[in-house]
C-alpha cells in the first residue's frame, strides 16, 4: 500500500471515530430543542387555561351580582293577588232574605263589584262562596300598605249616586297581612258581613 493509500486509510478512521459523539451531540441537542418546545407549548396551555379560568370566574361573578340586584328590586316591590274567599252573613238585613250589591276597592280605585242574590243569616246557610273567582292584581311597594274598603247596597236602596248602606276597611300590608273585613253600619239591622279575602304573591 503506498503513502497516499495509507493516509487516506488513516483520515477516514480518524472521522469515523468521531462520528459516534457526532451524532450524541446532535441527538442532545434535538432532545433540547423538543424539550424546550413542549415547555413552551405547556405554558401557553397554562395560559390560556389561566384565561379560561379567569373569564369562567368573572362570568360567575356577574351572574351572582345580577341575580343579587334581581333580588333587591323584588325584595322593594310586591305583586299581590287579592280574592274573595267567602262572606259570612251575619245580619242579612231584612225580615227573609235579601239581595244585596258589593264593590271593593284598594286606596279608593275600585277592583271589582259582585251581586248577590238571597243572601240570609240563618244559621247553616249564612256562608255565602263566590259563584265564580273574583280578585285582582295589587302592587306594592316595600314599607307600603293600603286600605282595602268594601261597601255595599242593598237591592231596593241602591240608586245612582246613593251612598252605601254598609262598608268597612282594613289594611292590606306589604307582606301580603290583612284581617277579616267586617262590613256594616251604626245600625246593626242595616246588614252585617264578615269578609274573608285570600292574599298570594304573584308568581313570575
Amino acid at each position: 500500500m503506498s503513502d497516499t493509500e495509507k493516509a487516506k486509510d488513516k483520515e477516514k478512521k480518524r472521522w469515523h471515530s468521531h462520528l459516534p459523539a457526532i451524532l450524541t451531540t446532535l441527538i442532545a441537542v434535538a432532545g433540547t430543542v423538543t424539550t424546550i418546545y413542549v415547555n413552551l407549548r405547556n405554558d401557553r396551555r397554562a395560559e390560556d387555561r389561566a384565561s379560561l379560568l379567569l373569564q369562567a370566574q368573572q362570568l360567575a361573578n356577574q351572574e351572582k351580582l345580577e341575580a343579587r340586584e334581581d333580588r333587591a328590586a323584588a325584595s322593594s316591590h310586591q305583586q299581590l293577588y287579592l280574592s274573595l274567599d267567602r262572606i259570612v252573613v251575619e245580619n242579612d238585613g231584612a225580615a227573609g232574605t235579601a239581595n244585596w250589591r258589593f264593590a271593593v276597592e284598594a286606596g279608593g280605585y275600585p277592583l271589582f263589584v259582585f251581586a248577590r242574590e238571597k243572601m240570609t243569616d240563618r244559621e247553616g246557610r249564612n256562608v255565602a262562596i263566590p259563584e265564580q273567582p273574583m280578585g285582582a292584581v295589587l302592587n306594592l311597594d316595600r314599607g307600603e300598605s293600603v286600605a282595602i274598603t268594601i261597601r255595599g247596597w242593598r237591592e231596593g236602596w241602591f240608586r245612582r249616586g246613593d251612598e252605601p248602606l254598609v262598608s268597612g276597611q282594613a289594611r292590606l300590608t306589604f307582606g301580603g297581612t290583612l284581617e277579616p273585613i267586617r262590613v256594616g253600619s251604626e245600625n246593626p239591622k242595616d246588614g252585617r258581613f264578615l269578609f274573608l279575602l285570600s292574599v298570594a304573591p304573584v308568581r313570575k
